[in-house]
């Protein structure tokens, strides 16, 4: 460590005053900050210190907008971290958007369905949901695809463990009726999932 900071060496100019044209002549002069290598009895921490505090004193701009960079990356990653990505509004769109995507895992994700369900039951919801999906796909693609989703406000119990709002899905063709769908949401060790 000593050997690279003590070779540091930057370029100091000194101004000539010599007047050749009326203008001083600018001309680099290089001085080591520090010795090349120190004897041995010069080589002490407080040398190298000061190479250390004046190789940082230059860099000094750098290392400004270094911690200014670290410091906006942190943050950016805090707000991410805790935004509320578990919202009942945003499993309330997941679980539309799965459903018109005609996505059987993203829709079982968003649903509340006990961890101690049997497989016999789980398999009979998967079906039942899968013959739903198909029948909303055939429908939007009748209609000519999905216009817009809009979603009305959200509406809580008293103890704000459950939750309902309305999802109207509007149809690309002018005549194609609207749908509305009324989604109740529950709150589970889990997070927000869409109860059935």
């Amino acid at each position: 460590m000593s050997a690279s900071l003590n070779c540091i060496r930057p370029v100091v100019y000194k101004i000539n005053t010599k007047k050749t044209s009326g203008k001083p002549i600018h001309s680099p002069e290089k001085k080591p900050l520090c010795r090349k290598r120190p004897p041995s009895h010069a080589n002490t921490k407080a040398q190298q210190l000061y190479c250390l505090s004046s190789f940082i004193a230059r860099k000094g701009i750098t290392m400004q907008i270094l911690r200014n960079g670290i410091f906006m990356l942190l943050t950016a990653a805090l707000l991410i971290a805790c935004s509320p990505s578990n919202s009942p509004e945003k499993v309330a769109q997941t679980y539309i958007n799965a459903v018109l995507a005609n996505d059987i895992e993203g829709l079982m994700a968003t649903l509340d369905i006990p961890a101690d369900t049997p497989d016999e039951q789980d398999t009979l919801v998967r079906g039942k949901l899968s013959i739903m999906l198909a029948e909303t796909s055939t429908r939007a693609i009748s209609f000519g695809g999905v216009k817009d989703v809009t979603y009305s406000e959200l509406e809580y119990n008293d103890a704000k463990t459950r939750a309902t709002l309305v999802a109207t899905i509007r149809y690309k063709q002018d005549n194609a009726p609207v749908k509305r769908e009324n989604i109740t949401l529950a709150k589970t060790a889990d997070g927000w999932k869409v109860s059935l």
